[in-house]
């Protein structure tokens, strides 16, 4: 028998379980079974599940080994006994991130007298499972709401050329960072700011 698993949307995936499907044949007794295995960050292949329903071949993953890079592959059994043999190489490959990246505005106690055109403002940030896509500066300006300044595209080093835009008088900050998962950092309450 041959089997493959379904094209996966996308790789990094943020909830749990992930559902997949897989396509399965044979010409000759037909499909009895169909085998879902993993290999997590490169290590050795586990069978995640097996599946004797079709209509379609499924499972949900459940992410057993936790956050972090999973390749995927399917074994078919017929009716007989014959056994698919492994492929070579992984079919698909997914992501499992439920963390939000952290990020901060790095402060600096050098004071800017007025009349200073502009400074720089840098931020430090990581997300230890997808990486950081991007960051987001935002200011307030007099303890008024918060604007946004800039977006840095994920390239390190996270920073700013802040030109003041509204004039002199006292500017705060805070760091909002995005990873490749899709999940954005919550904006801090009030530990995350650099008066200037």
């Amino acid at each position: 028998p041959t089997s493959s698993i379904d094209a996966i949307a996308q790789y990094w995936w943020t909830s749990s379980p992930l559902p997949m499907t897989a396509t399965a044949s044979d010409i000759g007794s037909g499909v009895d079974y169909v085998e879902l295995w993993y290999s997590y960050e490169g290590g050795p292949w586990v069978l995640f599940g097996t599946d004797s329903s079709p209509s379609p071949w499924s499972w949900s993953f459940t992410w057993p080994a936790g956050q972090g890079g999973y390749e995927f592959y399917t074994i078919a059994v017929d009716n007989r006994g014959n056994t698919e043999s492994a492929p070579g190489t992984a079919e698909e490959s997914a992501g499992y991130d439920n963390q939000a990246p952290s990020s901060s505005v790095n402060v600096d106690a050098t004071s800017y007298p007025s009349g200073t055109p502009s400074t720089v403002v840098s931020v430090s940030a990581t997300d230890s499972i997808s990486g950081i896509d991007y960051i987001q500066l935002w200011y307030s300006y007099n303890g008024g709401g918060n604007s946004q300044f800039g977006v840095n595209d994920g390239a390190a080093p996270y920073q700013w050329t802040f030109d003041f835009p509204d004039g002199d008088g006292t500017y705060e900050f805070y760091s909002a960072a995005m990873d490749n998962a899709g999940i954005i950092e919550s904006a801090p309450v009030g530990n995350d700011t650099w008066n200037i």
